[in-house]
Parts: structure tokens; C-alpha cells; sequence
């Protein structure tokens, strides 16, 4: 019977031991795992006036992570909001809005209002789920009342856009060129916004 007990006892000590180890071990993996490394991500709002949609296709092209993607606003679905991951640092992102002229489209009204309710890029630092920092730019709540020469000019801008890019010093805006398929003609959105420059409501 003592023999039984040592041998028990032995196990138990050993098996104490083991678990102790086994605790510390998992432990020190805890404090020595790295944080995760820094990402980026994008979050686009555009929504657009029913009397642009009805004078104009309206493409929303998004970019990230040397995609780009492309959404066509309707007058059944004016708006839309994007959230997508831009991947690690450094890191662009960008949101491109195009306006074409309907085919048979006739400007014969005097004036016209324009309405820009919302074109919108916030661009995000992020560790993992934790959100470091968040920026935005962009346009809302513009209001212009126009003559058809000026509708005309704004209808045929290629592409306004909005671009930033994330790095680990910060996020900056319009500081980097996305080449949206465009043939190079893109405008920024506020090169846009001067052509109504005076013709607010």
C-alpha cells in the first residue's frame, strides 16, 4: 500500500509540474505575440440628385488595393455606401464619380437645379478590429441653380475623384493619382465643384 501511495503521489507531483509549465508557457506566448500590423479601410457615400440621375449615367467607380470597381447609381437607387479593406500600409484608396449625358438628353430649360447631396471618402487606420485614426473628405448639400451651358460642362467632366492614401504617418488627401480607366481625364471633385463656383442657390 505505501508503494501505491508514493507512486501516487509521485504522478501528482509530477503532473503539478507539468501543468505549471504548461501555464507559464501560455502565458509568455500571450505577452510575446507582436500587435497586429496596421491596415487600411475605405468607406464611400455618394448619393446623388434625381435630376442628375434623369440628365446623366452615373458610375461610381471604387478603388483599392489595385482593383477598381464600378456601381451605376439609377433614379430607383440613388445612393450607395462602400466599406472595403485597403490592406496593409501603405495603402491607396479612392472613389472616382463619372457623369455621361443620356443619349437624346435635350438641355432646353432655362435653368436648372443641381443638387449634390452627398460624395463622400473616409479613409481609416486600423489594428485589427481597433480603429486608430479616421479622416474624411469630399462634397454635401451642394445646391446650384445653372444654365444649360453650365450643366453642359459639368455633364461632361470624365471623372471626379476623391484619393487617399493611408501610411504609417498618417492619412492625406489628393496627395496620390488613381488611374481610374479614364483615360487620364479625371478631375478632382472640387476642380468640379469650381465650375459651379458662383452659381450657387
Amino acid at each position: 500500500m505505501k508503494r501505491k501511495f508514493l507512486t501516487f503521489a509521485h504522478l501528482m507531483v509530477v503532473l503539478a509540474a507539468v501543468l505549471t509549465l504548461t501555464l507559464v508557457s501560455c502565458s509568455n506566448d500571450d505577452k510575446d505575440e507582436p500587435a497586429p500590423e496596421p491596415t487600411a479601410s475605405y468607406t464611400v457615400t455618394v448619393d446623388m440628385d434625381e435630376t442628375i440621375l434623369s440628365l446623366a449615367d452615373v458610375v461610381v467607380r471604387l478603388a483599392y488595393t489595385d482593383k477598381i470597381v464600378e456601381h451605376t447609381l439609377t433614379l430607383s437607387h440613388p445612393k450607395g455606401e462602400w466599406s472595403f479593406d485597403g490592406g496593409k500600409l501603405p495603402s491607396k484608396g479612392g472613389v472616382c464619380v463619372s457623369f455621361t449625358r443620356k443619349p437624346g438628353v435635350v438641355l432646353d430649360k432655362e435653368l436648372y437645379d443641381i443638387n449634390i447631396n452627398k460624395i463622400w471618402l473616409s479613409a481609416s487606420t486600423m489594428q485589427g478590429d481597433k480603429i486608430l485614426g479616421t479622416q474624411g473628405s469630399g462634397t454635401e448639400n451642394e445646391s446650384y441653380r445653372v444654365d444649360p451651358e453650365t450643366l453642359e460642362a459639368f455633364l461632361s467632366v470624365a471623372g471626379a475623384s476623391i484619393n487617399a492614401q493611408v501610411t504609417s504617418s498618417g492619412i492625406e488627401f489628393d496627395t496620390v493619382d488613381i488611374d481610374y480607366g479614364l483615360n487620364g481625364s479625371n478631375e478632382l471633385l472640387k476642380r468640379v465643384v469650381d465650375k459651379l463656383k458662383g452659381k450657387k442657390k
